[in-house]
C-alpha cells in the first residue's frame, strides 16, 4: 500500500472537518441550552457533537470533548443561577453529565475503530499484508481521475513471478507462499512513498506510479526489477520476474483499460523473456535490460 495516498490525504481533511464541526455544533448547543426555556431537556443534544467528535478524532479527542460538554452545561447553568438546593446536586449533576458524555464518546470511538477494521481486512491481502485488488481499484481509480483533470502522469506496472509455479511443484506450496511474503516486503521498499502497491492474486503484483511518465517509469521499475530478483535469491528462490508498464500516453482513459495494458505488457515481457515491457503491448514497446539480463 501507499504510505500516504491522495484518498488518505481526503480522509484526513474530511476527519478535521468533522471535528470543528462537531466543536461548533457543542457551542450552539451551550447557547441555546443558555438563551431557550430551562424546562427544554437541550443538555440530552450534546450527546451528538461529543459522538461526532470522537467518530471523527479518536478516542482521546472524543473523551476530551465529553468533559468540556459536561463543563458547558455547568457554566449555562451557572449563570441562570443556582438550580438545585445543595452545591452537592450541582457536582453530582456535573459528574453524571460527564460520565454519560465520556462514555459516549468512548462508544463511538470503539465502533468507528471496529469498522475501520472490519474494512481494512476486507481491502487486505491475508498472506502478504499489502492491499488487494478491491483496494487497489478504488485508490487507482481516484489517482486516474485526478491524473486526468490535472492532465499529469500516470503509470501503471504488473509484476509477475515467472518460476513460480515451479516452486510450488518442487517445493510445495509453503515455499512458494514465503516466496510471495519476501517480495511483499521488499515491493514498498523499492518504490516511492506517493506510489501504491497491491497483490491482485496469484504471483501477480501491480504498483501504481502517479506522476510519473514513461521514461521515469521505465527507470523504477527496472530498478524495482533487480531489488527483487536479489532479494528472492537470498531467500534461496532463483526466480525471474517479468514487469509490464502501461501510462496514460497508450490512449487508455479508463482504469480497465489501463489495467488491460499494463497485463498485456506483462505478458509480452514473459513471452519475449526481456524482463520489462514499456508501453502498449499492441504497439511498438521498448524493451530494456535484455542485454544486461540474458535470462
Amino acid at each position: 500500500m501507499s504510505a500516504i495516498s491522495a484518498g488518505e490525504i481526503e480522509e484526513r481533511r474530511r476527519s478535521r472537518l468533522h471535528v470543528a464541526l462537531g466543536i461548533f455544533t457543542l457551542i450552539v448547543v451551550a447557547a441555546a441550552q443558555a438563551l431557550l426555556d430551562p424546562a427544554l431537556p437541550l443538555d440530552l443534544l450534546f450527546v451528538l457533537p461529543v459522538a461526532v467528535i470522537a467518530m471523527a478524532g479518536g478516542r482521546p479527542l472524543g473523551v476530551t470533548s465529553g468533559v468540556a460538554a459536561a463543563v458547558l452545561r455547568s457554566l449555562v447553568e451557572l449563570w441562570r443561577g443556582p438550580g438545585h438546593e445543595h452545591p452537592a446536586i450541582a457536582v453530582l449533576s456535573f459528574l453524571l453529565g460527564a460520565l454519560v458524555y465520556m462514555l459516549t464518546a468512548w462508544f463511538a470511538a470503539e465502533i468507528t475503530t471496529a469498522a475501520l477494521r472490519a474494512r481494512a481486512s476486507a481491502l487486505t491481502d491475508p498472506l502478504t499484508g499489502l492491499g488487494n485488488r478491491r483496494f487497489f481499484e478504488d485508490v487507482a481509480e481516484r489517482e486516474l481521475n485526478r491524473s486526468q483533470r490535472y492532465a499529469r502522469p500516470l503509470a501503471l506496472a504488473f509484476i509477475n513471478i515467472d518460476d513460480f509455479r515451479s516452486v510450488n511443484e518442487e517445493r510445495g506450496h509453503a515455499a512458494g507462499d514465503a516466496l510471495l511474503r519476501r517480495v511483499a516486503q521488499e515491493l514498498p521498499s523499492g518504490i516511492r512513498r506517493s506510489d501504491i502497491v497491491a497483490r491482485l492474486g496469484g504471483d501477480v503484483f501491480a504498483v501504481l506510479l502517479p506522476e510519473t511518465p514513461a521514461e521515469g517509469a521505465e527507470v523504477a521499475m527496472g530498478k524495482l526489477r533487480e531489488r527483487l530478483r536479489a532479494t528472492a535469491r537470498e531467500g534461496g528462490f532463483d526466480v525471474r520476474f517479468s514487469v509490464g508498464v502501461a501510462t496514460l500516453d497508450t490512449g487508455a482513459t479508463t482504469l480497465k483499460a489501463l489495467m488491460s495494458a499494463a497485463d498485456a505488457t506483462m505478458y509480452a515481457a514473459k513471452r519475449t523473456g526481456q524482463g520489462l515491457v514499456v508501453g502498449d503491448a499492441s504497439l511498438p514497446v521498448t524493451q530494456v535490460d535484455a542485454a544486461a539480463d540474458p535470462d
